[in-house]
């Protein structure tokens, strides 16, 4: 195996968890989709599907996740909310998602 295949499964492996440990049923009321590999960690879009809306999720060299949430305008793609939250532990991982994903800032 090479260097670059063993960095992808480490990535992977990151995702997965972060996946896991925000459960499937946060993932679905908050609109989750278009899951995209980070380099420690995952983003997503949330939302109804005519906004731009992303929750990035990255491991921290603390075993603990720094969470942002990024709204974007349509047309110009300006950003209109840029929310973060860091040190954030796994067992408290899902109600963040779920705070950041709430219906409101649609």
């Amino acid at each position: 195996m090479t260097d670059r295949t063993e960095t992808l499964r480490a990535q992977l492996k990151v995702a997965d968890t972060i996946r896991e440990q925000i459960t499937t049923g946060v993932l679905m009321s908050c609109g989750a989709r278009d899951f995209a590999l980070l380099a420690r960690g995952l983003s997503f879009r949330v939302g109804p599907a005519g906004k731009l809306c992303k929750v990035l999720v990255e491991l921290n060299g603390n075993d603990l996740y720094d969470v942002r949430y990024v709204s974007l305008n349509r047309r110009t793609y300006a950003v209109t909310c840029d929310e973060r939250i860091g040190g954030v532990s796994a067992a408290s991982l899902a109600g963040v998602v779920c705070g950041l994903g709430d219906r409101k800032r649609y």
